[in-house]
């Protein structure tokens, strides 16, 4: 955990990037960049199933969780004690799901309306002590947006089980 393996990194005229191409065209599986600002991104394309598009509720949480140790990671080694704010944003959502075990007993997914899942502006004063309960918190916040109460992929200290 905590690791995100996006190829070689390269630079850019905005910082620092890796990626890691899908199939034989040119679109992007899964990147990170970092920026001179500070700014770093992570992004990866969504599964497509027999309902479409979905978030799978075990696999994908990993990569937030993988993606947020990372965060803490970076904010540990160069800018120690700094206040963070985190968003997470799912952008062409129209018609996503999400799968997981309550998803598995309808007949009918619950799918996002909109064009974009936006879940807003996560803040911590201190990453390293706030990390596992914000993490939790963003997956709640993307749980909620599918109607249910919270993600069932955590315990209630936060802690994301590896299987």
């Amino acid at each position: 955990m905590g690791s995100i393996f996006c190829g070689i990194p390269y630079p850019t005229i905005y910082g620092l990037r890796a990626n890691i191409p899908y199939g034989t065209n040119s679109s992007l599986y899964q990147y990170i960049e970092i920026f001179s600002n500070g700014y770093i991104e992570f992004g990866k394309l969504i599964e497509e199933g027999q309902h479409g598009k979905y978030f799978a509720g075990q696999v994908d949480t990993a990569s937030i969780v993988n993606f947020m140790q990372f965060i803490e990671n970076v904010y540990e080694q160069y800018l120690p004690l700094t206040p963070i704010a985190v968003s997470l944003a799912i952008y062409n959502a129209k018609d996503i799901w999400l799968a997981d075990s309550e998803s598995a007993r309808r007949d009918e997914p619950i799918k996002w309306q909109k064009q974009h899942l936006e879940l807003g502006k996560f803040y911590a004063e201190n990453i390293s002590e706030e990390c596992k309960l914000l993490t939790k918190h963003i997956c709640d916040r993307l749980w909620q947006a599918f109607h249910r109460e919270k993600s069932n992929v955590f315990d209630d200290a936060g802690t994301f089980p590896i299987r």
